[in-house]
């Protein structure tokens, strides 16, 4: 055992820092006034939430007992190479087998993930986000596409 929660000091630390990458960004924007909010309002004030929660979440760690963290690589690369595909795919077959493949590759990060599985929420996935942001939001995107 070790002293402190590496897992959560380490959480606790990227929230910080992307509240606080947000909060920073965000200054280069107008706040606006008290009755009239700015471009900045929204993302600053989300930012500094960000922050505290990392600090809730850091403060507590640093006393409490924790185990070593053991980081596995396999589902990095793999969550990687399936959002690297769909920006490949996407435009040169679509909406639907873009997010099939998504789905499936990103499965291959477990070793638990069953093909019984991966099917159906694949197609399930497609479907789902073609209704949401096609046919709801009315987003102009490629759904199916001839790669040839």
């Amino acid at each position: 055992m070790h002293r402190g929660d590496m897992r959560d000091i380490l959480g606790g630390l990227l929230v910080i820092a992307v509240g606080g990458t947000f909060a920073w960004a965000a200054t280069g924007y107008s706040f606006g006034s008290g009755r009239v909010i700015g471009a900045a309002y929204l993302p600053f004030s989300a930012g500094v939430i960000a922050m505290l929660i990392g600090a809730g979440i850091l403060i507590p760690a640093l006393f409490r007992k924790g185990n070593p963290i053991e980081f596995n690589p396999r589902p990095v690369i793999w969550v990687l190479a399936s959002v690297l595909v769909f920006g490949l795919l996407i435009q040169r077959v679509g909406l639907i087998i873009a997010l099939i493949a998504v789905v499936a590759i990103s499965a291959l990060g477990s070793r638990e993930s069953k093909i019984w599985q991966v099917v159906p929420l694949s197609i399930f996935m497609a479907i789902a986000c073609w209704l949401i942001f096609v046919r709801g939001l009315g987003l102009p995107m490629p759904v199916l596409r001839n790669p040839l």
